[in-house]
Order: C-alpha cells, then structure tokens, then sequence
C-alpha cells in the first residue's frame, strides 16, 4: 500500500455507524436496540453486524484522527528522542511553547525512553510495509491510543493542576490538559461509534450520579477541607442546605431518571444539554471564583467536562438522538402533564433568582421585606443553589423539552417533593439561617405537591406516552 499512501485519511470511515438511539422509554434493558429513532416498534430491524469479516474493509483504513495522531505523536517522539531540551525555555532556541523552565539530565533520559515509546507505538500501521507479513490496522492502533489517550488525560490533570512540577511552565501544561481532553473525546468517538450513545449516557450517569449521593450525604466532608479533593474552603449551614438540595435533584434526575428512561434519545438530550450548561457553571469557580472556591480541582472539573461537552454535541450533529421531540399540553386538573406544566411555572421564579441576584431575592436586605434566609448566600451557596434551580428546572421541561413520559417526569419529581420536605425539616431543627416565616409555607407547598404528585403517580393510566407521541 505504501506508507504515505496510509497517511492519506479515506472517505469511508468505521467512524461513520452509529446508531440511533431508541426514542421511547423502557429502561436500560430495553433500549439497547439498533431501531432508528420514530420507526415503527413492530417493524423487523436488522441486525447489528459486528463480525471482524464485515469490519474487515475498513478497519485497516486511515481516518483524519489516525492520522493527525501519528503527526502529533510522531512529532513529541522524534524531539524527545533526539534532542528533549527543545521542550524547555532555556533549551538551544527561544521556545515559546515550553513545557519546562529547564530540563535536568535524569529527565533527558527519561525524555528519550517515551520518545523512543512514542515512536514505536506510531510506527505500528506501517510494519506491514516496512517488515511485510501482518501489521496493525488502523482501528486497532486507534484503540491503543484510546488507552494512552486515557492514561494521559489524568497525568495531566494531576500535574498540571494537582500538584505541579517545580520546573514545569504552567500555562502549556494547562493548555495541553485542555488538549487532552479534546484528544481523548475524538478518540472515543472514533473507537466506539456504535456503543457511543450508550457509554456516553451512563458516564453521565455515573460521574453525576456520584456527586448526587456524595451531596447529599456529608458534602464538607468529601469536598472540603482537608479532603484531597476539596471544591470549597468554607461551608456555611446555607452553603450545606443549597449542596444537599442539588444532590436531591440530581440523584432524581441522573439515578432516578436513568432507571425510568435508560439510554432513549431523549435522556441522551438531557445529558448533553446539562453537560453543556455545567461545563460553563463550572467554569466560574475555576477561572472566576472567590476565596471559598479551590480553584485548582474546578480547573480538573472543567477539564473532565470537555469530553462530554463534545460527545455530546458530536451527536446532536450526527443525528444521532434524532429530532427534539418538543411539545407543551395540558390536561385534565389532577393529570400528569398538568403537574409538569405547574411544576414549570413554579421553578421559573427560582431560575430567574438565582441566576440574576439571588441575595437581593431570598437575603436579608430583599426590598419585599419578606426574606427566606436570614444571612446572605456566600459563593459555596451561590453556586449550589443556582446550579440546583437550573437542574430542578430540567427535570421539569422533560416531557416538553426531551420527550420524557409525563408519568415518569412526574414519579421523579414527587420523589424530589419527598427528599425536599426531609431536608427542610432538618434544616429548620438544625441551622440557624432559615426564616420560618417564609420556610413554613414553602415547605407545606412542598409537601403539598408531594401529595399530588403521589396521587397521580398511583392513579394514572398513562403508562409510558409521551406528549410528543400523542
């Protein structure tokens, strides 16, 4: 074939079949099949085929990832092989773009041995040419930069945010974290395109998820000093009530609701429009914040979002999650959709508070004179509570927005009336900063809608319709 015959990325790609997700709910079992998006359920589809034959055409194939990655792999080889000081800013020419103020001769040699890797490893693809017989293909030399690619991603993150190198340069190693994290992102895309939906919702999930029950848990503990991975330097009693408040929304969104839809094409929306709308919040602690915000992990934080950030949109591009399936009704008085639509209206209020001036709403010095909590938010509860209202509020626009079920929507957001009414009863026996005046009647709301939605959750025939299929 020739070795720059194999550099020349072609038309048809292994990257190209993904599939669509399923656009009804049914759990994650029952969601994991290759019927496109609106077919007809009862419709034969056809099989998936994954045997290496039907694979064989196209897996020894250069794609524009393979081969920007021999380039960029290549190129870090070579220079750390030949000459590793070309890497520091007192090498033999002024470098702009160093990793290090100087390089020691112990890190010269280590410099050479991953050179020396690094040039193995992209030379794999051309063993066939240069030595005949069988060499690697390309998708199997993609997924050995899929592993190297993870690998990196954490070195990076550790020593580019974590704990520094004394002689490292801070800004290229903050700008190659960010590279990794794009770098990683295309390589799942083009390793696993069939499983990508799949694997992208339940990572979701899964890092969501965690921060659901450690929120709700012991918050300080976790994510406050002395932990090793602590967010916030100081944690109020309002900062704790606004942390535990989003580990309540999102453990109903990303555990509960993972558990009622699965991998549709819906909740792979809502996953992609939360990782997007969570990848700027984070973004304010990590380049913006104040004394209370640890910098350093909300830098890592951002970082880890990229890849979401880009599967995700990556999808929406190909397709993939199909149409946005939006559609607003409302029923009968006690019905499911006419429970999404008042829980809408309800937290748009909040939304609109907290992200504006949360303080000059719920503070002390609210013009109303009718305040919720007798201090001021810091920016522990700053954050919380407004990443809290933007998440609340998504579980809402669900059967409208995405295409949940109503009665699922509705089963999730009782469950959240359930877990909000236990937190304001602990919160009024045990903090300080609540005024009942206004906690009082809130809370009765609360458990109000509780009621409703329990009433409907039990009573309600609509099973798994949505507003959209309707």
């Amino acid at each position: 074939m020739g070795i720059m015959n194999k550099m020349k990325p072609k038309k048809a790609s292994h990257a190209k079949t993904m599939q669509p997700l399923p656009v009804t709910a049914g759990g994650p079992a029952r969601a994991s099949g290759p019927q496109a998006v609106g077919a007809d359920p009862e419709a034969p589809t056809a099989p998936l085929v994954t045997s290496a034959a039907a694979g064989a055409d196209h897996d020894d194939d250069p794609t524009y990832f393979t081969t920007f990655m021999i380039l960029y792999y290549g190129f870090f080889g070579i220079t750390m092989l030949v000459y590793p000081s070309v890497h520091a800013a007192d090498g033999p020419f002024p470098n702009p773009l160093a990793y290090f103020t100087t390089i020691s001769d112990e890190q010269t040699f280590t410099f050479r041995m991953v050179g020396a890797a690094f040039i193995t490893l992209v030379l794999g693809p051309f063993l066939d040419d240069i030595f005949g017989g069988a060499g690697v293909t390309f998708m199997a030399f993609a997924r050995q930069l899929c592993v190297i690619n993870t690998i990196f991603l954490f070195l990076f993150l550790y020593y580019a945010y974590y704990a520094p190198l004394a002689n490292a340069v801070p800004f290229m190693w903050n700008i190659q974290a960010i590279m990794n994290g794009l770098i990683f992102a295309w390589n799942v895309i083009e390793t696993c395109p069939s499983a990508l939906p799949t694997y992208y919702t339940r990572a979701t999930v899964a890092m969501f998820g965690f921060f659901a029950v450690a929120l709700v848990s012991i918050p300080n503990v976790l994510f406050g000093p002395p932990s090793p991975i602590a967010y916030w330097n100081e944690w109020t009693e309002l900062g704790l009530m606004c942390a535990r408040s989003l580990g309540i929304s999102m453990g109903c969104v990303f555990i509960g609701g993972y558990y009622l839809c699965g991998t549709t094409a819906g909740y792979a929306k809502l996953c992609t429009v939360w990782n997007v709308l969570i990848f700027g919040l984070v973004a304010v602690p990590a380049y913006f914040g104040g004394d209370s915000s640890v910098a350093s992990m909300w830098e890592i934080q951002f970082v880890l979002q990229i890849p979401f950030v880009v599967v995700g949109l990556y999808m929406e591009g190909k397709g993939t999650t199909g149409k946005w399936p939006v559609a607003f009704s409302c029923g009968r008085l006690l019905d499911a959709s006419t429970f999404c639509v008042v829980n809408v209206i309800f937290y748009v209020p909040f939304v609109l508070a907290f992200c504006t001036v949360p303080n000059l709403v719920f503070g002390p010095e609210t013009p109303t004179g009718m305040p919720m909590f007798n201090t001021e938010l810091d920016e522990t509860a700053l954050w919380f509570g407004r990443t809290w209202a933007i998440n609340i509020f998504l579980l809402c626009l669900g059967p409208f927005l995405f295409g949940f079920p109503v009665l699922h929507a509705t089963k999730l957001l009782t469950a959240s009336y359930l877990l909000f009414c236990a937190l304001f009863a602990y919160a009024v026996l045990s903090y300080s900063v609540l005024n009942l005046m206004v906690i009082g009647p809130l809370c009765g709301l609360n458990v109000l809608f509780f009621g409703v939605g329990l009433y409907i959750s039990l009573t309600s025939t609509d099973g798994e319709q949505t507003l959209y299929m309707a």
